[in-house]
Formats: structure tokens, sequence, C-alpha cells
């Protein structure tokens, strides 16, 4: 008894194009107002609940996306204003920084600050201990 099968053989590229067209069309069928399924779209990654990083969260203190994006575009641009800012008063901070430095009590706190720290480092007790032993497993 013979038992060869006949085998018919597509090629994928035909069946691939096939599919990817009928679920277009399904898709398609189904977005009866695109204008209002995109209005949809944005309106829920706007209203996405996200952490202190931009990152999605569900605790009850996180805020909006559209929130945190204010927030964040807010902070940039008070970056960029206050780095101008310093750039045109660069010599003005620089003689008020060596004006507060120079005050006397200043020069007192920054010289107690270097010897404390000084002080600790020298009497620094740590000491690591590392006792290693091996059994024989008879």
């Amino acid at each position: 008894m013979n038992t060869e099968m006949a085998s018919l053989k597509i090629d994928q590229s035909i069946v691939t194009g096939v599919v990817e067209k009928t679920i277009q069309e399904a898709v398609i069928a189904q977005l009866k107002d695109p204008d209002a399924l995109i209005r949809e779209i944005v309106r829920r990654a706007l209203s996405v609940k996200v952490d202190s990083d931009g990152k999605p969260s569900s605790y009850s203190s996180s805020i909006s996306f559209l929130d945190y994006a204010a927030q964040e575009s807010i902070r940039a641009a008070t970056r960029k204003i206050l780095d101008k800012f310093m750039e045109d008063n660069s010599d003005k901070l620089r003689k008020a920084i060596r004006a507060e430095l120079n005050k006397p009590e200043r020069a007192k706190s920054i010289a107690k600050a270097f010897a404390d720290e000084a002080e600790k480092a020298i009497s620094c007790g740590w000491n690591f201990t590392c006792n290693i032993s091996f059994k024989n497993a008879d």
C-alpha cells in the first residue's frame, strides 16, 4: 500500500499578504469614526497615571502623564533660564561667592568642617575580617 500524501506548497508571502489584508480590512471596518478613535487614544494616553519618573503607575499619588509632561517642560524651561542668568551674571556671582567665603565667620566654619572631616577619616576604625574554613564531606 502506498502511503504517500499529496503535498500543496503555497508561497509564504502570498499567505502573509492575504492575512495582512484581511486583518487590515477588519480593523478599518471597525473604525467608523477615525477622528473619534484618535481623540480617545490621545485622551487615554495623556490621562495615564505615572510616577515621578514618568513611568506608568497605579499608586493613588500618581499624576496624569499630561501633568507630568507639563511639569517636566516647566522644569526644563526654568533650567534654561537659570543657566542663561548664571552665564550672564557669572562675574557678579563669583564676586558674591568670594565675598561670602571671605567673611571671618564663614572662614571659621569652612576650616572647622575640613578639620572635622579629617579627624573622622583618621579615626575611622573599620576593619574587615573574614575567616573561611572547609570541611571534608566524608
